[in-house]
């Protein structure tokens, strides 16, 4: 009678268990309806390209925050460089970024994504470093969502072509830009070049800074060629430089006490262009500003100046 209780007990428990067991079981569905390019591509090269413009929203995310000033003259980028820890804690957090739209596929071959990430953890992060915790940003801003658009291609397709020319166009607007910044005068005796030339510290910081840029517009033209527009407000640029002169130049020979920004709230508003390219040279992974650290050294030492 015992043993019978015993079995009786083990099955019921057997049961119990089955009912609440939510173990995942596969399912099959079908795609959603995709252009030509993409149907006739194996499911391999379709990965392969939607995880090339996840790593892309992950690069333009990094610039974007990087550059986004928590304070006037203050970039994030800035409090990175004086805190390992604040670096590693803001890639950690950065990895966490959510996707905010499906994948978009073209019919040139091109896949977008859009990541995203609250304003509001990246300061909870600055907080935690007491060096920055006595940061005070409004709630509106604080619950701003950053946003960046990733970009991935199949191979040999047209919008492998494209993304090369988005990118080359995105560097023509950025020489163009530094090569317009340069040349603004903080008072009456020093340019943005005189105050960013001595200095690899404030070169890297204005890079920074620069990037944090969202692009006003993104065209293609029928050949593939891309125009990229970016906006710039001149008071905002000179004030960042202004504080990072006054944080790495300790010598602090440049005559910045007297500062008048003669353009108010001017703002510069340049378009680069790229042509599609078979072939493209990679800035080093490991280095995100290098090309564009690269464009503002060479404009500096050219001593252009457009005002």
């Amino acid at each position: 009678m015992k043993a019978l209780s015993y079995l009786f007990v083990i099955a019921v428990a057997a049961l119990s268990f089955n009912l609440n067991a939510d173990v995942a079981k596969p399912k099959s569905s079908s795609l959603a309806p995709l252009p030509a390019i993409w149907n006739s591509s194996s499911a391999q090269e379709r990965l392969k390209a939607v995880r090339v413009a996840q790593l892309d929203a992950y690069r333009a995310l990094l610039e974007r925050v990087y550059g986004f000033q928590i304070s006037s003259g203050t970039t994030l980028y800035d409090c990175a460089l004086q805190s390992d820890q604040i670096h590693n804690q803001l890639n950690r957090l950065l990895k966490g970024a959510v996707e905010l739209e499906k994948p978009e596929y073209n019919d040139k071959g091109m896949v977008t994504v859009v990541y995203g990430l609250k304003l509001r953890k990246i300061i909870d992060t600055l907080k935690e470093d007491k060096t920055f915790n006595t940061i005070t940003i409004s709630k509106a801003v604080q619950d701003k969502t950053i946003e960046a658009l990733g970009c991935g291609a199949l191979p040999d397709s047209m919008g492998m072509k494209m993304l090369r020319a988005k990118r080359a166009a995105e560097l023509d607007a950025y020489r163009l830009m530094a090569e317009r910044i340069s040349g603004v005068m903080v008072n009456s005796e020093t340019t943005i070049a005189n105050m960013c030339l001595k200095n690899d510290r404030v070169q890297a910081s204005l890079v920074a800074f620069l990037k944090g840029l969202k692009p006003t517009a993104i065209n293609y033209t029928s050949d593939g060629s891309c125009a990229v527009t970016m906006q710039l407000k001149i008071r905002e640029v000179v004030k960042t430089v202004e504080t990072l002169v006054r944080i790495y130049n300790s010598d602090n020979k440049d005559k910045i006490e007297n500062v008048k920004i003669a353009t108010n709230d001017k703002i510069f508003t340049v378009t680069g262009h790229g042509a599609p390219r078979d072939n493209v040279i990679v800035a080093p992974s490991n280095d995100i500003y290098h090309s564009e650290l690269t464009i503002l050294r060479t404009v500096l030492k050219s001593e252009i100046i457009v005002e």
